[in-house]
């Protein structure tokens, strides 16, 4: 029972450190002390005589059913939290307060309330919840392994991460030493692995390494690593476990060393040298054919490609090369250079074998290397050398042939010069000798031209149809008497040996009868022969005429007494397979068509 006057109990709740406030039996302030003013935010003299309705209208609906539990039951209700507002500010506030039945001197029943403001602890306590959570949402959102020991390596925690890929709950694992958890009981070793892991951590050493981890689809790769966490002064309190998945990267690493060894297979089976330098010349790469053309174990990152291989022109090859890859790309580059191989010759030491070299530029990675592929030629070299002491001795030999042909012709020539000319000899067999000299000269120009050109194959038609009037003219005894006309087409016609020869004799037996026959008892004053060439798209036409005395043909000549020159016109025709016609109006014009 309180026996105290209102001043000296006001006083001495003044001095206790808590809010205190007393109530009577009507719930009235009969006694607050000055911290519960504050919290109130209503001054004492403002506060005593009233109800908490009038005091703090915004928190009295939460606090009245708390007095009415006091007042009614007599019952004590001790650190209750409580928030609202007061007065002292728009916020919500948070107390922690105890409600004690106070008898009253006058046998009232009267309320005595302590409390302490917990506002801030209990935002701290919110935001640390909130931030607990925050961390464990970001660490389930994580593909990374994470989890939480204790110093002694017992498992207080870990992300949703590693529970999922073992299809496990965190209660199945939780409070169990790490190295006896679910992910590490496929194998003893990988357990000792991990036992041993936590006693380096706990010396103060961070460990990383690789191991496999149990999962529901089997054993998963992954980056491990392991680190304490110290506190002020230095103490382990706790380990963290962390882990990301490399079973892609194990097996692309495993593919890429598959993949690498096909390619050395490739390159070391490959006959042809092949070695990869930087723009300075370094070897980066070398296959075992190179190595074997050189006699020597190519030191990579050290030798250097013109080491064995001192060409000046090889060094412009590859910088050209260089510029062209700087300036236009390597996309480009290596289209060029993939269109438009160019290759060296150069000697290769210390064999002084002769190799034939082809740069092209190739991406490694982000580097540019340019490699050079290396080709033995030397057999090729000594076969080629052969072939051209071969070919010297068959155009010695073949020269001396042409001068022998040459030589007989010519004898042969003035045989029958001689014999045409010597005293005796009938005007008949005169003419005759005189034209087979003709035709024997035609050959003789077909066989200069060749032998001249060096080309036993073709011959210019324009060219040996020229020579050939010419040497006609200078031949006939009429010949300087009678104009000559060459109308040939300007680009060039070139025949085979097969059909020069007959276009030969059959052009010397169309001149030759222009020549005895066209101009004989006529009084044409400008005698003319007229050769026209041309070539259309599918053939040779020819055309030969003159302005002398046509002929008209009797039949019964044709029959019987046909001329040795007509039959040799008609088999060279034949030979040429020319189509000839001939026709007469102010002279005679024969023209022949044949196929190219």
């Amino acid at each position: 029972m309180i026996n105290l006057t209102h001043d000296t109990l006001s006083q001495f709740i003044e001095r206790l450190p808590v809010a205190i406030a007393c109530f009577d039996e009507n719930r009235r302030y009969i006694a607050i002390n000055q911290r519960c003013a504050e919290l109130n935010g209503v001054s004492q003299n403002n506060t005593l005589g009233k109800t908490i309705y009038e005091v703090v209208p915004e928190l009295a609906d939460t606090i009245a059913p708390i007095f009415d539990r006091v007042y009614l039951n007599t019952e004590s209700i001790n650190d209750k939290l409580v928030e609202g507002k007061t007065p002292a500010s728009d916020k919500t506030r948070y107390w922690l307060a105890s409600y004690q039945p106070l008898p009253l001197s006058n046998g009232k029943k009267g309320l005595l309330v302590t409390a302490e403001e917990v506002t801030q602890q209990i935002f701290a306590t919110k935001s640390a919840e909130t931030n607990r959570k925050l961390l464990t949402d970001v660490l389930n959102s994580l593909f990374t392994f994470v989890g939480l020991l204790d110093a002694k390596g017992v498992l207080l925690d870990a992300n949703r991460a590693p529970l999922q890929a073992a299809g496990i709950k965190l209660e199945d694992v939780k409070g169990q030493y790490f190295w006896d958890c679910y992910w590490w009981t496929y194998s003893e070793q990988s357990r000792n692995k991990i036992m041993q892991a936590v006693k380096e951590v706990q010396k103060g050493a961070v460990v990383r390494f690789d191991i496999d981890l149990k999962a529901v689809t089997g054993l998963l790769a992954i980056d491990f690593m392991m680190k304490g966490l110290y506190d002020r002064h230095g103490e382990l309190t706790h380990i963290i476990p962390s882990a990301i998945d490399i079973s892609e990267r194990k097996k692309t690493e495993q593919q890429l060393k598959v993949s690498q060894s096909r390619f050395e297979t490739v390159i070391n089976r490959t006959v042809d040298g092949l070695v990869a330098c930087d723009r300075n010349g370094c070897i980066h790469l070398v296959n075992n054919s190179f190595e074997a053309f050189t006699t020597h174990t190519i030191e990579v990152g050290v030798a250097n490609i013109f080491d064995f291989l001192d060409s000046d022109d090889l060094r412009q090859r590859l910088s050209s090369l260089i510029e062209l890859v700087d300036k236009e790309g390597i996309a480009v580059a290596i289209e060029q250079a993939t269109k438009n191989v160019q290759q060296d010759v150069c000697l290769l030491k210390p064999s002084q074998n002769p190799v034939e070299v082809a740069f092209s530029p190739l991406l490694d990675g982000d580097q540019v290397l340019y490699l050079a592929t290396i080709s033995d030629v030397s057999a090729l070299y000594k076969a080629n050398q052969a072939l051209e002491k071969a070919l010297l001795e068959k155009t010695v030999l073949l020269n001396e042939v042409h001068h022998r042909v040459k030589n007989n012709l010519q004898v042969m020539s003035s045989l029958l010069s001689l014999q045409a000319n010597a005293d005796g000899t009938h005007d008949t067999t005169k003419h005759a000798l005189l034209d087979t000299q003709r035709r024997l000269k035609s050959m003789a120009l077909i066989h200069q031209l060749l032998y001249e050109r060096e080309d036993f194959t073709y011959a210019n038609l324009q060219q040996f149809t020229e020579q050939l009037l010419d040497l006609l003219q200078e031949s006939m005894v009429n010949g300087s008497s009678v104009t000559v006309i060459k109308e040939f087409t300007h680009n060039p016609i070139t025949l085979s040996l097969n059909q020069i020869v007959p276009y030969g004799f059959l052009m010397t037996e169309l001149i030759t009868n222009a020549y005895k026959h066209a101009f004989v008892k006529t009084n044409v004053e400008k005698p003319m022969i007229v050769v026209n060439l041309k070539e259309t798209e599918c053939c040779i036409e020819v055309r030969v005429a003159d302005n002398g005395n046509g002929y008209t043909p009797n039949p019964q000549d044709i029959k019987h007494k046909r001329s040795l020159g007509s039959d040799l016109i008609m088999v060279f025709s034949r030979q040429l397979k020319a189509t000839l016609t001939s026709a007469t109006q102010d002279g005679v014009v024969h023209t022949f068509t044949f196929n190219k």
